[in-house]
């Protein structure tokens, strides 16, 4: 169990079901899974506190074949991202938990303390993300960087407001309301932009990783990696 006032990553598994032919997150990147790869990102920072997986329990041997790295695998029957949530939260005693897609090998630890800090910081706030400041429509997910954190107090709000059975994600939930108090912190300059995409969810971005992993060797940061689509873009 985590230490109290903690803040945990959680990894959701489940819609990668290897059954549904989604199951990219197994596959390998330079000799490590996606999996592998968004679990030691999540290590590199110096602000998580621990790494929880949970998923379906079909998918025990293909996530236990993998080198967990100190995460904790937390299977789960729940058929919808709250209550996988609330079930994780009722098992730690996590303050924040720290929302993050596997298929993000890239996600970078030095936004995500700069995420977990500004949480700390607001304790008054429910949810906190980055966001663009040029570009309203611009797509975190699709960039493929950073992640999302919302307080623990907020999963059992919805719980109580009956969104236990909603399919959406709890950010979709918290975004879609007036419950709760939101912060967005701006991205840097240089990834406001709608060319830059480093989640891997399609054949073009793996070739696109594999291309830039052997561009950049052990430097991925968002510079570096920012810096290969415009070179002339300096973080």
């Amino acid at each position: 169990m985590a230490s109290p006032n903690a803040t945990v990553a959680v990894l959701d598994l489940t819609r990668f079901d290897s059954r549904s032919g989604r199951s990219g997150i197994f596959r390998k990147l330079n000799g490590l899974t996606l999996l592998e790869w968004s679990i030691r990102r999540l290590n590199e920072s110096t602000l998580v506190d621990s790494v929880v997986i949970t998923g379906l329990p079909s998918q025990r041997e293909l996530v236990l074949s993998d080198s967990l790295c100190g995460a904790r695998w937390l299977p789960s029957l729940h058929g919808t991202p709250l209550k996988r949530l609330e079930e994780i939260r009722s098992r730690t005693n996590a303050e924040w938990l720290v929302l993050m897609e596997p298929t993000c090998p890239f996600t970078d630890p030095v936004l995500l303390d700069r995420l977990i800090a500004s949480a700390w910081s607001h304790p008054n706030s429910d949810y906190l993300a980055f966001t663009s400041t040029k570009n309203p429509k611009f797509s975190i997910s699709r960039l493929g960087l950073v992640a999302e954190i919302c307080n623990q107090r907020i999963i059992g709000q919805l719980m109580e407001e009956g969104f236990d059975q909603d399919s959406r994600s709890v950010p979709e939930l918290v975004r879609s309301m007036d419950l709760f108090q939101l912060r967005f912190i701006p991205l840097p300059e240089p990834l406001q932009r709608d060319d830059l995409r480093f989640n891997i969810e399609s054949i073009e971005d793996w070739d696109m990783a594999c291309s830039y992993l052997e561009a950049i060797g052990d430097d991925v940061s968002w510079q570096r990696l920012s810096s290969l689509i415009a070179p002339e873009v300096r973080g």
